[in-house]
């Protein structure tokens, strides 16, 4: 490898350790605690939901069960009566339409559901919310004010109660064109759906059917305490122009700074959804604290004592959230790489460490020569055997085992070289394998002879063992030149 070529690594490993030890740097990578709204089953995680469902799981007289696959899937999983509480905590809720369907049906046959979100699914807005158009407060109005060309402004802006105002050539009624300011403000205003607001605020209270309060001021779950610094949090209501009271019989169950309702319920079929904005008063740091326990505690109180579902596959972030329920304008996508490229130089030089490793994987990957492996001379192991087994037999110095295993090995020969069944070594025997090996019937049945008295001796030496050798040898040597 050239010099050229190990500065041109080199440069790319630094650039590139660097990039990576500043995005890690911003996250939870090197902390302990993860300090995202993750809402996920973990421990370690600040703004996480370990604790809620333990808390559901103990406090409930038939327990949880987690849902980690589609809705409306989950339904066609065996044979199962699926009636109780289905309960949601997360940033954003993404449901289809089916999901939706079936979440309502559940709902609809007699169960409850708690959802707390800062995104409402519009997929679920449809089937369970009943849009309310009687009026337009004036912040819709004047979005809907804006829409209108220069000639509709001066009418409406200087109409009187039943009169005409004329405008160039047209005239046109004061009535008719605040319904158009109507129309255009609904139409624009996303009020169709159920649709919560931010709100940053460092005395906010909550408050739960009127009768438990908490001060945000004091809770550490108001602020984000990170590297010894608070940070504010955006704390979520339902905007006025979606209460709806009358239409949706909505019964107001707790409200943010005594007249912004944050909890409510929502009446469907035989059931109830309990909708809450704030998912973050129900995450592991809101848990630790006794006061925030006992307000969890009243939210679920809503709902019987009956079985949980725990929804894990339909949470999703912020962002996405905003973007699959049509509100782009909301999108947040800050990422590592958002002000890199946001900057200009910083961008091409991005792109070009991109390109320079790009290029050089490729050139990297051609083909070249393979390495030829040095091939090992055969080896055989069968003396280094031999030689191991006679070390042992000579260490153990058992003569008269030996000389039995010699026995075996004679016989297995004669199985094997003069297809003799060797169970009775009798006369017959002796008969039969003198005629196969030409050997005279005295010299087998000495071996014979020699190989009982060794099998009832208690004690062999080493001359008897070698006698018997020479014996069974001389048999072998005989009976080859006669083949």
């Amino acid at each position: 490898m050239s010099k050229k070529t190990l500065i041109l690594i080199s440069i790319i490993g630094v650039v590139l350790l660097i990039l990576t030890i500043r995005t890690c740097s911003g996250s939870s990578f090197f902390k302990r605690y993860n300090w995202e709204e993750s809402f996920e089953d973990k421990k370690n995680h600040v703004y996480g939901t370990y604790i809620i469902k333990r808390f559901l799981e103990y406090t409930s007289t038939k327990g949880r069960k987690d849902i980690d696959v589609k809705f409306s899937k989950f339904f066609e999983e065996g044979d199962e009566v699926f009636n109780g509480n289905y309960i949601f905590i997360g940033e954003a809720m993404l449901l289809d339409k089916s999901d939706a369907e079936a979440l309502a049906d559940f709902v609809g046959s007699g169960n409850n559901a708690i959802i707390s979100t800062k995104v409402f699914p519009n997929t679920l807005s449809e089937k369970i919310f009943t849009p309310c158009r009687e009026w337009v407060d004036e912040e819709v109005e004047y979005q809907g004010l804006e829409r209108l060309n220069d000639q509709d402004k001066d009418i409406f802006e200087n109409k009187e109660e039943d009169n005409f105002i004329a405008s160039d050539t047209t005239l046109q009624s004061s009535e008719t064109i605040k319904e158009k300011v109507e129309y255009e403000a609904w139409m624009h205003a996303d009020i169709d759906y159920i649709d919560f607001v931010g709100k940053f605020n460092d005395e906010m209270r909550m408050s739960l059917d009127s009768s438990f309060r908490q001060n945000k001021q004091t809770d550490p779950i108001f602020k984000t305490f990170k590297n010894s610094q608070a940070w504010k949090r955006n704390w979520y209501y339902l905007h006025d122009s979606l209460s709806c009271m009358a239409t949706n019989e909505m019964k107001v169950l707790g409200h943010l700074d005594e007249d912004k309702i944050n909890y409510f319920e929502l009446p469907y079929k035989d059931g109830s959804f309990f909708i809450h904005t704030n998912p973050l008063v129900f995450t592991n740091e809101h848990m630790l604290y006794d006061g925030n326990v006992d307000y969890v505690a009243g939210v679920l109180s809503a709902c019987p004592q009956e079985k949980w579902y725990w929804d894990e596959y339909s949470r999703t972030n912020f962002a996405s959230g905003r973007q699959r329920n049509g509100r782009q304008n909301f999108l947040s996508s800050k990422g590592p790489l958002t002000y890199i490229l946001s900057q200009a130089p910083l961008a091409w030089a991005w792109y070009c460490l991109l390109a320079m490793g790009f290029l050089f994987l490729l050139f990297r990957a051609k083909r070249k020569q393979r390495v030829i492996p040095v091939l090992v001379e055969n080896e055989n192991t069968s003396l280094a055997f031999i030689n191991a087994i006679g070390t042992l037999y000579f260490r153990k110095n058992d003569h008269g085992q030996l000389s039995k295993d010699q026995m075996q090995l004679w016989l297995e020969k004669i199985r094997t070289q003069f297809r003799l069944n060797t169970s009775q070594l009798d006369e017959t025997f002796v008969t039969k394998l003198a005629i196969k090996s030409k050997v005279p019937k005295e010299e087998i049945q000495a071996i014979l002879d020699f190989y009982k008295n060794i099998d009832n001796s208690n004690f062999v030496s080493e001359n008897t063992m070698i006698k018997f050798y020479q014996k069974i040898k001389k048999f072998e040597i005989q009976a080859n030149q006669k083949i």
